[in-house]
């Protein structure tokens, strides 16, 4: 029986600032392992990096790790956690960022 469920969406990390999606990396890992991810977008926000997914995920704790460049150049780099709950629990997938830049 497959485990993933139809959370089949995209992964939104928002900044303060503008970001450069083309110029952005983000790696997306799961409970068994680095999931595979399309490549960093702009979201309709100049502040919003979307990071595709390509396939359903199933329930656990998955982290997103990315390197976030800033339009001013600035290299945001951080990790964000995201969980995954059991099907039939009534609640939204919950996330948290870490941000860090570097110059």
């Amino acid at each position: 029986m497959d485990e993933s469920y139809a959370f089949h969406a995209n992964v939104t990390l928002t900044f303060a600032e503008p970001i450069d999606a083309p110029r952005s990396t983000a790696h997306l890992f799961g409970p068994t392992g680095e999931v595979a991810v399309g490549s960093p977008e702009q979201g309709a926000n100049r502040g919003e990096l979307v990071i595709p997914l390509r396939a359903n995920l199933a329930p656990g704790a998955y982290r997103v790790e990315f390197i976030a460049v800033a339009r001013s150049g600035r290299r945001l780099v951080g990790q964000s956690s995201i969980v995954i709950p059991e099907p039939g629990i009534a609640r939204q997938p919950s996330a948290s960022v870490s941000i860090s830049a570097t110059p």
